[in-house]
């Protein structure tokens, strides 16, 4: 599967599934995200899931149905967790066999702090037109 960013930056993922999870005292949805490790590092998922204009609109596009699905709000980053997760359950015959993953989970904005962030980002906008008529920085 592949994601792509709003800000354009694409990442191929082994999975993706949804959840409600608590995130900052509210239930939230949340999408987690199942990469390689030998494909990203931590480092870089950190960088691109940190920024939270960059996450506001995910698409999901799966090769297999030619389908494209985009999520909107996913822009509050809740975890990353690097895990083993088993592949093969241990027989009498074989061992357990099991590969690290990297899970990035992230938690849908409530309507309330969307709202709250389109008003604080036109209060800004009208506070630089106010700066530039009186001829200062407010």
């Amino acid at each position: 599967m592949l994601i792509r960013l709003k800000d354009g930056k694409e990442l191929t993922v082994l999975n993706v599934y949804g959840q409600r999870l608590s995130v900052r005292g509210v239930y939230r949805d949340s999408l987690t995200f199942v990469f390689d490790p030998e494909i990203y590092g931590s480092d870089k998922l950190m960088k691109d899931f940190g920024d939270c204009t960059g996450t506001s609109q995910i698409t999901i596009s799966d090769p297999y149905d030619e389908k494209e699905y985009i999520y909107l709000g996913y822009s509050l980053f809740h975890s990353l967790v690097v895990e083993n997760e088993v592949t093969q359950k241990e027989t009498n015959d074989k061992p357990e066999i099991t590969r690290k993953l990297i899970k990035v989970t992230m938690a849908q904005k409530t309507y309330s702090e969307a709202l709250s962030d389109a008003q604080k980002s036109e209060i800004d906008a009208l506070n630089e037109v106010v700066a530039d008529i009186i001829g200062g920085v407010y």
